[in-house]
């Protein structure tokens, strides 16, 4: 929402060159700063997928071991396309960041421009991972991760166009951007949706929806006290006598 107010600012505003600083750069950074935190949270989501380390309270914040990954049917391309979210929200911050100030022709180059033409190709490189592990060519657009795929596969080639002069110069650049800010807009009330029906692993994981189906339990650990969630099959019926023949303590029958 804050890009697409930057747009229409850009666009429409008649401002002070001061006052245009303030209501562009600032929203560009806070926007920014979300979308960086909104990808961090689904990455960290993806690299600590295995319950045991999280009922362990043994995290992974950068990387993780891929072999474990492998183990819960992450595809490949899930990775990449998480990773590349990723790097690209890191360059397009270092973007915002260095607009606040003045460069040469030469630093504004390199801190300013290449890294939104790299961030932009690195979030279509991710759009089309999650259009390969949705199988986006293959079956028909009938469920929420079909089109959110398909919106952020758009949104970031919009990115990466809008990006390079020689493709859209100008003000094309502002409508192309803009146009690409609101199929990601879409995507989001999308997973949004999706979040609302149990599909927690979006359009990157699809792993994480397919487990939707497979029947949890959530029990405590006598040893640790830690809450965990683990398939039904799993359970053996002792482990649930106290939940299904409740019982009164001593402390409960005095109380």
């Amino acid at each position: 929402l804050l890009f697409l107010w930057i747009a229409y600012v850009s666009t429409f505003g008649n401002f002070s060159d001061k006052m245009l600083y303030e209501l562009t750069k600032v929203p560009n950074l806070v926007g920014g700063t979300f979308f960086l935190a909104g990808i961090y949270l689904a990455y960290f989501e993806l690299i600590n997928i295995d319950s045991a380390n999280i009922n362990a309270s043994k995290f992974n914040f950068v990387w993780c071991d891929l072999k474990v990954l492998k183990g819960f049917e992450i595809e490949t391309a899930s990775f990449l396309g998480s990773l590349q979210y990723m790097i690209g929200a890191l360059f397009y911050t270092l973007s915002q960041i260095s607009d606040f100030w003045d460069w040469g022709t030469a630093w504004h180059a390199c801190l300013i421009e290449w890294p939104l033409i790299v961030g932009g190709f690195l979030f279509f490189g991710a759009g089309i991972c999650e259009l390969v592990v949705n199988r986006v060519f293959t079956r028909w657009p009938t469920a929420y991760v079909w089109w959110a795929a398909v919106f952020n596969c758009y949104g970031g080639l919009t990115f990466w166009l809008s990006a390079c002069p020689s493709v859209c110069p100008g003000d094309s650049a502002t409508v192309v951007g803009a146009s690409g800010t609101v199929a990601y807009l879409v995507a989001a009330i999308l997973t949004l949706l999706m979040w609302r029906g149990e599909q927690f692993g979006g359009a990157m994981i699809p792993a994480l929806n397919r487990a939707v189906e497979v029947p949890v339990t959530v029990r405590r650990d006598p040893k640790t006290g830690l809450m965990q969630i683990i398939p039904s099959s799993m359970v053996k019926k002792s482990e649930v006598e106290d939940a299904l023949n409740p019982r009164l303590s001593w402390r409960g029958v005095v109380f």
